[in-house]
């Protein structure tokens, strides 16, 4: 199928720009598997992975009935597990496109159906491809369900969905592989809340992470349509096995507002693109990503393409690398952004800022932000930053009696912290903030 899309020129290797600093070489020995049925566990999920915000609404009869309307997705190896979805919008729908009414199913199966449009741009410009072109093509071709949000009028509403991927056997060939789709629209004066949280559940019966395997490759499309629309998307990686893959192929069509906000604290390759595709349009991504394993290595890519004038977006990228090291080689960090200003996109306001905190000498962080500017009236900007914690920082905390170990991680913890609050603290679920907090207990375990 990845042949018939016509993508098959356009497979990972090392000679493609998009992929000359990605290890390929664990994904092709692998082999894919079914994988096995995911036992349900539902109070785990209410207790780890969804927001406060939800439990809090469904105690608090009073407060549900004046809240926007708050919908829980589960979505199990690719598939909706309707038994753990609750809630429903009002002015719409969010669900499973198996599940949904016969108009809302037939729009979205058009745009399921249709040629992933990474492929044109990506045959346009190579050199400066995400390299989303392929998996979002063979996502279409092992697509068993599809999560689907439509939103209209001047609803609000609130949808959390949350990807369980079941790992694979121990087995060093064998890879459990699972293809999730989420395709969101917004239009009128609506505004949209939604959040995707991906981890993985063990069912091979070994307890050594080392040793379970998955492959999710997961795409994302989402459609701002109407200059009043907006969406505010938090996406987040975490509890993945040290031999687990996931990719994720991002796509946005902004014609109103979106915020986006990423954080990786297990092995993935992200690939985020925003197109801004009217006057007066709004974007934004904001990322995260801690690698403190060194089987950790996360390749964040983003691309925002302004192809209409007098429109705003900004990037603030945060990168953490270390942790005890085994061997020559430790945590590894990519980050490769990319703003596009065409001569069309007159009266361009782009930023793009990457901060990063390298707290070994194992650790590998490489950073690569760019612009191509061809309009003569814009504000454009971008930098980069890699340093280890500041000296003075650090003893300004141990001068007031605070450990050295507790000083990083307090510093640490603050780099972080100011960008996951962007997701809204009644947003983040318990089993993020828990991997965030061992992530920065290894980080800061070498003193």
């Amino acid at each position: 199928r990845v042949g018939d899309e016509g993508a098959a020129d356009l497979l990972p290797n090392r000679r493609a720009e998009a992929w000359r600093f990605t290890d390929l070489g664990a994904l092709w020995r692998r082999e894919p598997e079914t994988p096995p049925l995911a036992a349900s566990s539902a109070t785990t999920l209410d207790e780890m992975w969804r927001p406060p915000a939800t439990s809090a609404a469904a105690e608090d009869g009073a407060a549900a009935e004046s809240a926007p309307p708050v919908v829980s997705i589960v979505v199990r190896d690719g598939v909706v597990s309707s038994a753990e979805t609750r809630g429903a919008l009002e002015a719409g729908y969010a669900g499973s496109i198996l599940d949904a009414p016969a108009d809302v199913a037939a729009r979205f199966a058009e745009i399921l159906a249709a040629a992933p449009p990474e492929l044109d741009r990506e045959r346009a410009k190579p050199n400066s491809a995400l390299g989303s072109a392929p998996w979002a093509a063979l996502n279409a071709a092992g697509l068993a369900d599809a999560v689907v949000v439509s939103l209209t009028g001047d609803a609000t509403a609130s949808v959390h969905v949350v990807h369980v991927t079941s790992s694979g056997s121990s087995s060093e060939s064998s890879t459990s592989l699972s293809h999730p789709r989420l395709c969101v629209e917004v239009d009128g004066r609506a505004s949209l809340d939604i959040s995707q949280i991906f981890i993985e559940e063990d069912q091979s019966g070994d307890d050594d992470p080392e040793k379970t395997s998955s492959l999710c490759n997961s795409r994302t499309t989402v459609r701002v349509a109407g200059p009043d629309a907006s969406v505010t998307h938090a996406y987040s990686v975490v509890g993945k096995g040290a031999s687990s893959e996931h990719h994720e192929s991002l796509s946005v069509e902004c014609e109103g507002s979106y915020a986006g906000t990423a954080v990786a604290t297990s092995r993935c390759r992200l690939g985020l693109d925003v197109g801004i595709l009217e006057p007066g349009a709004r974007a934004s991504i904001d990322a995260l990503a801690v690698a403190a394993d060194p089987a950790d290595f996360i390749d964040l890519r983003t691309q925002l393409r302004h192809v209409a004038p007098d429109a705003t977006s900004s990037q603030d990228i945060r990168l953490v690398a270390g942790g005890p090291g085994k061997g020559p080689r430790g945590a590894s960090v990519l980050f490769k952004g990319r703003i596009d200003v065409p001569r069309e996109a007159q009266r361009t306001d782009a930023e793009q800022l990457c901060r990063s905190a390298i707290l070994s000498n194992t650790a590998d962080i490489n950073v690569m932000p760019s612009l191509e500017i061809v309009a003569d009236d814009v504000k454009c900007s971008h930098g980069a930053t890699i340093a280890d914690l500041d000296d003075e920082s650090l003893f300004f905390l141990m001068s007031r009696g605070i450990p050295r170990r507790d000083a990083k991680a307090l510093l640490v913890r603050g780099f972080c912290d100011a960008l996951v609050e962007q997701i809204g603290r009644e947003s983040v679920p318990l089993g993020l903030r828990r991997a965030l907090d061992r992530k920065i207990d290894a980080l800061t375990a070498v003193v």
